[in-house]
């Protein structure tokens, strides 16, 4: 496979996340589509975005800001979340559950961040 991170878990995960924020932002109002809607949207696929940069970067240093980049996206994500729990978009379960989901995944790619890059 020439592209690296299509077979990574981390790609994997983000990938499910993103379809996921999809699902959520289509439950929302449709008068959020230029605001809420877009912004969220927009954040999911940089999340993924920048995980396929990190697994397709040539130094670790590039390495290092595109996951960098990702968990600061995701800790984004996360306050849109309360922002749409605050407007009644989302019950209190949903916005608890969105809230650890978005824990999780930065989690995981903080320990990616912390591991030696491999040669």
């Amino acid at each position: 496979m020439y592209f690296r991170f299509q077979n990574k878990i981390a790609y994997e995960k983000t990938l499910i996340f993103t379809k996921d924020i999809f699902n959520l932002t289509g439950k929302l109002p449709d008068y959020e589509k230029n605001g809420v809607i877009k912004q969220l949207r927009a954040m999911g696929t940089s999340v993924l975005q920048d995980i396929a940069e990190h697994y397709s970067s040539k130094g670790p240093d590039d390495s290092f800001h595109s996951l960098d980049r990702s968990i600061k996206t995701v800790a984004k994500i996360a306050a849109m979340i309360d922002l749409c729990h605050n407007l009644g978009y989302l019950s209190s379960p949903n916005h608890h559950s969105w809230t650890v989901y978005c824990e999780d995944l930065a989690k995981h790619l903080e320990e990616i961040r912390k591991s030696p890059p491999k040669k």
